[in-house]
């Protein structure tokens, strides 16, 4: 799904997961249950709507939940939401124009990264709506940086770490070389994300490669741009050394898997105080979403209209100067092949 020109809502198709391969997910993204077959329903642990206790870490190792699955149409919105906005309102005024901590800027997965045209043909839509952009990763076809730079957007840069050495290397060095043609565009490079969600990575493996991001952009001559990396509110209350090594750290926060069933925008603020309270204004939010159609999650209902508010909260509450600069809503496309 992709950010259209306004357009009746029965031309927008949206992803429907069910039961039947959409496993249980956690019931907030601090918590999680044991996963011995991710092919069977498992049950998610009951928890609270209160923040962890500082130093919080779970003593096992969890196995993530497939919870991208369970957000595949959480993407939906965004062109959804678009498409049914009159172009001349106020909130849709307020997100084509907003700058410094007002502006609300859009996920993007890189999927169509390797199909000729299709970042430059994406970027331009989202600059009909946002200013800014955040993605996963830099490679591909074209450049991420040099596109977003042609379109007109700021852009967090993002570096895949969960494919091959290779791979990763390559990401990197898309990064120094976007970043040494248009510096200007680059609000910040963000490395991973949500590694620590899984239990398959720890902190050192994602220290380990947001050190050696800022090493190349150092000897680059690029040592002024920050990099960080992206985890969730959960993963950041035991993650106080990778904090340590980040000079910018995005949150991901989805209220779909929090504690509050029909107030999800509550349940933003309240997670957002919480992480913020810990470390303050190098927080930005880098994913917030709800979905639009699907099968109830643990009270959690999809709903376009749901989701419509949500959206409108997150837009008004963002050009408060909320969720540090420039947050970013999950998101322009879905990802057929998650």
């Amino acid at each position: 799904m992709v950010i259209a020109a306004p357009a009746p809502v029965e031309d927008i198709v949206v992803a429907s997961p069910t039961t039947a391969n959409v496993p249980q997910t956690p019931l907030t993204d601090a918590d999680y249950v044991e996963a011995v077959d991710a092919s069977v329903d498992v049950e998610a642990a009951t928890t609270t709507d209160e923040a962890p206790a500082r130093g919080f870490i779970h003593s096992k190792k969890r196995a993530l939940l497939l919870v991208t699955a369970a957000l595949l149409v959480v993407g939906a919105v965004i062109g959804t939401l678009i498409a049914t906005m009159h172009p001349s309102s106020s909130q849709a005024k307020a997100i084509a124009v907003g700058n410094g901590n007002g502006e609300l800027s859009v996920c993007y997965d890189a999927y169509q990264s390797w199909t000729p045209g299709m970042i430059a043909q994406n970027f331009r839509k989202i600059k009909e709506r946002f200013n800014a952009v955040r993605t996963f990763q830099t490679r591909g076809i074209n450049n991420h940086i040099v596109e977003a730079a042609n379109a007109g957007l700021s852009i967090y840069a993002g570096v895949w770490i969960q494919g091959s050495q290779g791979e990763i290397d390559q990401d990197m060095q898309a990064v120094v070389d976007g970043a040494r043609a248009h510096p200007d565009v680059v609000k910040a490079v963000f490395v991973g994300n949500e590694e620590l969600l899984t239990g398959k990575w720890d902190q050192d493996f994602v220290i380990g490669h947001v050190r050696r991001m800022k090493q190349m952009l150092r000897d680059a001559g690029l040592g002024y741009i920050k990099v960080g990396a992206v985890q969730t509110d959960g993963s950041w209350f035991g993650g106080w050394d990778l904090a340590q090594e980040c000079d910018i750290m995005g949150v991901n926060i989805h209220p779909y898997f929090g504690g509050s069933p029909d107030k999800p925008m509550d349940d933003l603020v309240a997670r957002w105080d919480g992480v913020y309270s810990w470390y303050g204004d190098k927080l930005v939010l880098t994913e917030i979403g709800w979905p639009t159609e699907g099968t109830p999650l643990n009270g959690h209902v999809p709903s376009m209209e749901t989701a419509k508010q949500l959206y409108a909260d997150v837009a008004a509450w963002a050009a408060a100067g909320n969720g540090g600069e420039a947050p970013a809503y999950f998101m322009y496309n879905d990802n057929p092949t998650k």
